[in-house]
């Protein structure tokens, strides 16, 4: 018997109002996620990585819509949702660490009150036990002095230590999944390092899912299970992870891979990819995003590349996907 989905996103579209209009920001967005599975979703800046997470968490600002589709979060369709359901969602079931961890904490507010306010909203802990709880939870994510910690704000940690405030924040209560937004952003090598493996053995003792944003694509070839990458909106390509990192299916993915430097290579051996995202708020927005970059298009290219099972477990949304080496 197939394994029953923890998350599943079918058809998502998302647009903006912007003054040009209503702009299509992703379209035909679907995937699953399976308990304790760690996801990365990759793809260029604007490819719509985070829209995707904050869609999802009905997290979009007021320019940002659903236009269709459906995400259902073990067995609850998280959009048909009231506000105050929703409410009760977020925090204990699915968390989110935010990309800017500094300008996510709240700056007028001790960092331990802040993780005490998400543990007594979902009623994780007695009052009583507040305190402690909160304490504990800071010396799990390896922050020294945690309760001389819980009193400090923000503004007094560093970068690496705001992370890990914002882990203990996400990680509060236990939840099933946890969606990491370019949690490594502005940290030095050795603080990335220690924030994934930190993130990578909580997944691992509590079976938790993880989506992991990134545009780095080291980062996901070592973290993840299997890879989504994305490009204007949509997505072209999910896969294995080592089945996507040794023969990619789709020309973007190939690009990617060829445009990322690599330890035993030189600067000349760098390919980058041509042009640029497709004007999402045109009129004339192609079928397949990618063709105007590719180096292969055919005439079927001017149809609707929907994804489609190539082999396995990978699906491909191209009419004329590279040959597996």
């Amino acid at each position: 018997m197939s394994q029953v989905p923890l998350l599943e996103v079918e058809d998502l579209a998302v647009s903006f109002a912007t003054r040009a209009g209503r702009v299509p920001v992703l379209d035909q967005v679907s995937f699953r996620l399976n308990k304790g599975e760690t996801v990365a979703m990759v793809g260029e800046s604007g490819s719509g990585k985070s829209v995707t997470a904050y869609a999802m968490l009905r997290l979009l600002d007021r320019a940002g819509r659903v236009d269709r589709g459906g995400v259902r979060f073990a067995g609850a369709d998280l959009l048909a949702l009231t506000d105050s359901e929703m409410a009760d969602i977020r925090g204990r079931e699915v968390a989110m660490i935010f990309q800017n961890p500094r300008a996510a904490l709240n700056p007028t507010r001790r960092v331990g009150d802040q993780i005490g306010d998400v543990l007594s909203r979902h009623g994780a802990v007695p009052g009583h036990q507040l305190r402690a709880r909160v304490v504990e939870l800071l010396d799990q994510v390896k922050i020294p002095d945690p309760a001389r910690r819980a009193r400090a704000y923000a503004f007094e940690l560093s970068g690496g230590m705001c992370q890990r405030v914002m882990i203990a924040l996400a990680l509060a209560c236990s939840p099933a999944l946890l969606i990491a937004d370019e949690p490594t952003t502005g940290l030095d090598v050795t603080t990335q390092a220690a924030v994934m493996a930190l993130i990578r053995g909580l997944a691992k003792s509590r079976t938790m899912a993880t989506i992991l944003i990134t545009h780095d694509l080291a980062l996901a070839a070592e973290q993840a299970d299997r890879v989504i990458v994305m490009h204007a909106g949509h997505i072209v390509e999910d896969a294995p992870t080592a089945q996507l990192f040794a023969h990619p299916r789709h020309p973007y993915t190939r690009a990617l891979l060829n445009a990322t430097p690599k330890t035993s290579g030189a600067l000349d051996d760098l390919q980058a990819i041509p042009g640029g995202l497709p004007d999402l708020s045109g009129p004339d927005v192609p079928p397949c995003r990618f063709v105007s970059r590719c180096t292969q298009p055919i005439d079927a290219c001017s149809r609707d590349p929907l994804p489609r099972l190539v082999e396995g477990e990978r699906r491909v949304a191209c009419h004329r996907p590279l040959e597996a080496a």
